[in-house]
């Protein structure tokens, strides 16, 4: 597989501004910037995950992020292009991590995968946040 360095670089735009937007509170925007998939969920022979209404997105981000506070310092640590993830179906993704101080919760990292939606838009598919972490290694996602 090639790296599509314009691809990533689109992706990161993306995930930057839905940060941005999730950040600021602004939930009801960053679930506009959500993929299809994320919203409608993921069912496969071997998998299910089920999708939400924009209200539950709205209020357990909320809580979540009352739980962490707010993001202080936030720094893109590696990115890698893929056209296959686990569990994830085919299509385009881009993986991103960032090293993160928290408000409340200290050092995390954050994952942001995000895949390019048949409109040739890139938006968020998955986020998590692993607390406690230093340093992130560049291999896997």
């Amino acid at each position: 597989m090639q790296i599509d360095q314009a691809a990533e670089q689109a992706a990161i735009a993306a995930a930057e501004k839905w940060l941005a937007l999730a950040d600021a509170g602004r939930y009801a925007e960053s679930w506009n910037q959500t993929s299809s998939l994320s919203k409608s969920g993921i069912q496969t022979s071997s998998l299910f995950i089920p999708g939400g209404s924009e209200q539950q997105w709205q209020s357990s981000f909320a809580a979540f992020q009352a739980d962490l506070g707010r993001a202080v310092a936030r720094s893109l640590k590696s990115k890698q292009y893929a056209e296959e993830l686990p569990y994830e179906p085919e299509g385009e993704y881009v993986v991103l991590k960032y090293e993160t101080s928290f408000e409340r919760k200290g050092n995390g990292v954050e994952t942001v995968i995000l895949m390019k939606e048949e409109d040739g838009a890139w938006r968020v598919s998955r986020y998590t946040v692993v607390l406690g972490w230093r340093s992130i290694q560049q291999s896997g996602y």
